[in-house]
């Protein structure tokens, strides 16, 4: 019952309501109209004396050849009523000639076991003279047709009313019918393959919303699948450029490790110079193929590893900043910070936190000019916790990470959490801004 109920709280059920409430108003209206109309025809062309006329004029033509044919006298009863019988809504009397009231009893005395009743007279009933084989009498044919047509009159315009409550009704919902039967088929169209097909129905009820969320689940599907393959382009790409900057110090390492194996070399400096440069380059190997490690640890690490959390936001990125400025100034740089002092909290993982600030600062150490500070600035602006990291860029620094696989690595830690890294860079100064969006502004502060 709570299921029924709850149908008519949707808005198509309502309409639904409206439907029926209207269809059957109609069709109120037109039982009424069709039943005036009905009476009317009975009344005027049906049960008028004129129609009743004509009518028992045709009956007694045959009762009279009834009658002759059989050579009935007034006293043959049972073939007379049995004849009477078995014609529909019609009754016959019969009296003799019209006596004076006097007369009454001593003509009911002589019609004693006839047909014939003493006591009737003709008291406005169409009367008919017909002669049996014993005498002559006035019939008197009485039809109870009217409560007939009025029994069929009433069915047919109830039929009638039936039949136009059902063409109302379904006129007012075909159009939702209509709409039900191209869904169907629009779902046909997108179980084929086709997802550029787009679904709509117009108006505001569940049919309309059903067909708008099966649309967005439409782009869901497109934007997912277009996702996938930019993912799996991009991870082609990386590799493509991976293995290209792998293979160069790889080479290079194996022509070192040549020339030791087989002695091409002019004495002990040249020796432990080619040692050097070999080892150099397996540092380098393995600097990138750590880059890479980290790079699908970030796109595949399962879930629960990264669990969001509520953080404090300035306790926890004043901790890390202050770590990382600690190793910087540990290995000659000169860093120039402003931390946060506003209180507000993050919702991300601790660990994911640590790896996007690893991930820049590790940037700071390869490629920054120790000459020139690094500057570290922390705001809080347009509901972002921004932490702008600048620095000078080092003159003639070896290339080491072409691909860039620690700010693809922070782009998606940071893109999981919603917020975004900026990244800006001219011939001299290299600018990364890290915007965390702030969860909650803590009071007090």
């Amino acid at each position: 019952m709570g299921k029924f109920r709850s149908i008519w709280k949707t808005k198509l059920g309502l309409k639904l309501i409206g439907c029926l409430v209207l269809s059957f108003g109609i069709s109120v209206a037109f039982y009424l109209v069709a039943d005036n109309v009905g009476e009317y025809y009975i009344s005027h062309y049906l049960d008028t004396p004129g129609h009743e006329k004509k009518k028992t004029d045709k009956l007694m033509i045959r009762f009279q050849k009834f009658v002759s044919d059989n050579k009935l006298t007034i006293y043959d009863t049972d073939l007379i009523y049995d004849w009477i019988d078995k014609q529909k809504n019609i009754d016959i009397y019969c009296s003799g000639e019209t006596e004076v009231i006097e007369k009454m009893y001593q003509q009911q005395e002589a019609y004693e076991g006839s047909i014939v009743s003493g006591t009737l007279f003709d008291y406005g009933l169409n009367s008919y003279k017909i002669v049996f084989a014993d005498a002559t009498v006035y019939c008197y044919p009485i039809c109870y047709d009217n409560a007939h047509y009025y029994k069929i009159k009433f069915g047919v315009v109830l039929a009638l009313t039936l039949i136009c409550f059902l063409s109302w009704f379904l006129m007012f919902i075909r159009r939702r019918i209509f709409y039900i039967s191209q869904l169907a088929n629009d779902m046909k169209i997108l179980e084929s393959g086709n997802l550029k097909f787009q679904i709509s129905l117009p108006g505001n009820d569940e049919l309309a919303y059903l067909a708008k969320s099966i649309d967005e689940m439409r782009l869901s599907v497109i934007q997912k699948m277009e996702n996938e393959s930019k993912a799996i382009q991009a991870n082609h790409e990386l590799i493509t450029a991976m293995s290209h900057d792998l293979r160069t110090p790889l080479t290079k390492q194996i022509g070192y490790l040549d020339i030791v194996e087989y002695g091409k070399y002019n004495g002990e400096k040249q020796l432990k110079d080619y040692i050097h440069r070999a080892r150099n380059n397996a540092y380098q190997i393995k600097e990138i193929s750590d880059c890479l490690f980290r790079y699908f640890l970030a796109f595949d690490m399962q879930k629960g590893e990264q669990e969001p959390e509520v953080l404090k936001g300035e306790d926890s990125i004043n901790q890390i900043l202050t770590e990382q400025i600690y190793y910087l100034d540990s290995q000659g740089y000169q860093v120039k910070t402003e931390l946060f002092s506003q209180g507000y909290q993050i919702y991300i993982n601790a660990q994911v936190l640590y790896r996007i600030f690893d991930n820049m600062f590790s940037n700071i150490k390869k490629y920054a000019e120790k000459q020139n500070p690094v500057h570290v600035d922390c705001e809080l602006k347009d509901g972002f916790a921004i932490v702008a990291i600048k620095n000078t860029i080092r003159r003639h620094q070896k290339k080491v990470e072409s691909t860039k696989i620690g700010h693809k690595i922070t782009e998606k830690l940071l893109e999981e959490a919603g917020g975004s890294l900026i990244i800006e860079k001219t011939h001299v100064h290299y600018l990364v801004k890290i915007m965390i969006p702030i969860y909650e502004m803590r009071a007090g502060y």
